[in-house]
C-alpha cells in the first residue's frame, strides 16, 4: 500500500541533505540491512523480510518532512512494516497477506487526510 501526504520532496534536494548526512555519520553502513534483507527475500521469508526493510533517507527526510514520519508511525500500529519511498514522497506499507477489508478500512480512517492506495502483488507461476 501507499500512502501520498500532497507534499512533494525534491529529489536533488533529499540527495544533498543525505550527502550532508553521510559526511556527517560515515558509520552508518546500510551494507548490513541489505544483505540481511536479501537472503530473506531468497529464502520467502515475510517476517524476515519486514524486519529489515530499512531507507537511509528517512534520517534526513522526516526532519525535514515531519508529516512523513507520523504517516509512518500511523502505519506501524497496523502494520509489520513502513518505509519511505526511495527519497520520497509517499509512504509504503506491507499488509500481511490475510488482510481483509476492515483493516484496509481501519487503515484509511486512520489516515483520511491523506491519499491511501492499496495494491496487490500479481504472483505469476
Amino acid at each position: 500500500m501507499l500512502v501520498y501526504p500532497g507534499v512533494k520532496v525534491d529529489t536533488g534536494y533529499a540527495y544533498k541533505k543525505f550527502d550532508e548526512w553521510r559526511e556527517i555519520h560515515p558509520e552508518i553502513d546500510s551494507t548490513y540491512f541489505v544483505d540481511n534483507l536479501k537472503g530473506a527475500f531468497l529464502k520467502n521469508n515475510f517476517d524476515e523480510i519486514i524486519k529489515w526493510i530499512h531507507n537511509d533517507f528517512e534520517e534526513v527526510i522526516f526532519r525535514e518532512y515531519p508529516i512523513l514520519s507520523k504517516i509512518k508511525e500511523r502505519l506501524l500500529k497496523f502494520l509489520g512494516a513502513a518505509s519511505l519511498t526511495g527519497s520520497g514522497s509517499c509512504i509504503f506499507g506491507i499488509l500481511p497477506k490475510d488482510c481483509d477489508e476492515s483493516l484496509k478500512r481501519e487503515i484509511k480512517n486512520a489516515l483520511k487526510d491523506f491519499e491511501v492506495i492499496f495494491a496487490r502483488t500479481k504472483v505469476s507461476s
